[in-house]
């Protein structure tokens, strides 16, 4: 597996750990995520949000998330950002 695809899973499986309705709340910081690692022009910037992202999951598990506590839709999303996050994130940290 891709050392980005690990990292995008890992931080996927931390954020949607979030409960009831502040798993949408964590669904959309996580897809802005996407937004800005898709908006990236170039490897120095995806590092950035990848560093960004790495803070973010820390802050996840300190708040004690559970991916269990996520619908069925919550976690099809999930994968859904998750996987267009890893496409844009493998174009410039190859």
């Amino acid at each position: 597996m891709h050392a980005m695809t690990k990292l995008f899973v890992v931080a996927g499986l931390v954020f949607a750990t979030a409960c009831g309705g502040k798993a949408d709340g964590v669904i959309s910081e996580f897809e802005s995520f996407k937004s800005k690692m898709c908006d990236c022009k170039d490897k120095s910037c995806a590092e950035g949000v990848k560093g960004e992202m790495k803070e973010w999951e820390k802050k996840m598990k300190e708040e004690g998330m559970k991916k269990k506590d996520l619908t069925d839709d919550q976690k099809k999303r999930v994968k859904e950002i998750d996987k267009e996050l890893d496409s844009c994130a493998d174009k410039l940290l190859k």
